[in-house]
């Protein structure tokens, strides 16, 4: 087993271009930097509206072929320069093992496909990604939605 110094060390090394691990064959998607320099962000006006959406998950029982598990997706909205809202979210109660998981994500409604495996941080993502849709829904024009 890699310590945690190896493991860090090979992390750099495949995000600075150094390593096999990280690549696209194709040149399509990934752009990798030749050099990774530091800059300095350009300040910008605040956008008038910003929300934020994070999920977690937890164990909750575990009988080693049945887990139940709960996730939820927290939102925090600021305006101003001031939170003007959070929202915990409700508790979501899956229960995955024995097949039990195709019935999880199917409560969800999620748009997964069928053959798709199912793991709780799909069920957590879920959760998060219609937090987001919410949250664009109702943000502001020039809203930022993280």
């Amino acid at each position: 087993m890699a310590d945690l110094d190896q493991t860090a060390r090979r992390l750099a090394t495949l995000l600075t271009g150094g390593g096999s691990g990280l690549s696209d064959p194709t040149a399509r998607e990934l752009q990798f930097e030749p050099t990774v320099t530091l800059r300095p962000l350009e300040r910008l006006a605040p956008p008038p509206d910003v929300w934020a959406v994070d999920g977690g998950q937890a164990l909750v029982a575990d009988a080693r072929c049945l887990q139940l598990y709960v996730t939820r997706a927290a939102t925090v909205r600021w305006t101003g320069g001031r939170c003007v809202q959070e929202e915990e979210g409700p508790l979501a109660a899956h229960l995955l093992g024995l097949g039990e998981g195709r019935a999880a994500l199917a409560a969800t409604g999620a748009p997964v496909d069928a053959d798709a495996a199912v793991d709780v941080n799909l069920l957590r993502d879920w959760g998060e990604w219609q937090a987001v849709a919410a949250a664009v829904d109702a943000c502001e024009p020039g809203g930022v939605v993280l």
